[in-house]
């Protein structure tokens, strides 16, 4: 803990300045963004999606494109300014499905058969570790006859 307090104080030389001044604007920089492209009313995405029933959306909807995607959520924004009593069931559970199903950041990491998988894995691995140490083992030279339990 000491080396590390006297590191920090000593003087930073013109390296390491530049090296601090480049995170340091890096980190501040504003980030580049791809210009988005708007969808309007009359564009062909957003009167598909306007098409499209709400109960539909929980299966078609990682199927959709981005623009897709932003005019739907578009249509499901101007359903939620609504009185929540008034909302069909078909459209409270698009309105959930959109901002809680298991999408985009909430996909599910593992898939059906997985756990097999791991076990065989496992299996294996533990399987090679103890042929290994009974290949090692019986090289080995036997115990002195001075090591005896008494």
């Amino acid at each position: 803990m000491y080396r590390t307090y006297v590191a920090l104080r000593q003087p930073l030389n013109n390296a390491s300045r530049a090296l601090v001044a480049r995170s340091y604007a890096t980190a501040t920089a504003a980030p580049a963004t791809a210009p988005s492209s708007t969808i309007t009313e009359n564009s062909e995405s957003y009167l598909d999606i306007a098409k499209v029933p709400l109960g539909s959306v929980e299966v078609a909807y990682n199927n959709w494109t981005d623009n897709q995607k932003v005019a739907m959520l578009d249509r499901l924004a101007e359903l939620q300014k609504q009185d929540w009593k008034n909302l069909s069931l078909e459209e409270k559970r698009a309105v959930f499905f959109v901002a809680f199903g298991p999408h985009s950041a909430r996909t599910p990491r593992s898939q059906p058969g997985d756990g097999w998988r791991t076990l065989l894995g496992v299996g294996v691995a533990l399987g090679v570790s103890v042929g290994t140490f009974a290949f090692i083992r019986s090289l080995a030279q036997k115990p002195p006859h001075t090591m005896t339990p008494e």
